[in-house]
């Protein structure tokens, strides 16, 4: 299994493999964004935001795989049935 910090460097990584609280880089590195485009998900404060349950942890963002499997799925739709 890769370190934490081998997440930010490396593309194409499952969802499933990664730990259950995911940094900003890691959302980035997922979703193939830059770290700015997930500092702007964060700030979103609408109904529909793409991380709801993410909260700071003293100065950095955690977000839950959860919000991230289920924005991925709002995004590009469900491999379900």
């Amino acid at each position: 299994m890769a370190n934490r910090e081998d997440y930010g460097n490396t593309t194409g990584d499952s969802i499933e493999n990664m730990p259950d609280l995911l940094l900003p880089p890691e959302v980035a590195n997922f979703f193939r964004v830059n770290n700015a485009m997930v500092s702007k998900w964060l700030r979103d404060k609408t109904d529909k935001r793409p991380f709801p349950n993410a909260y700071k942890l003293g100065n950095k963002w955690r977000i839950p795989k959860q919000d991230v499997i289920d924005y991925s799925h709002r995004l590009y739709g469900s491999s379900k049935g």
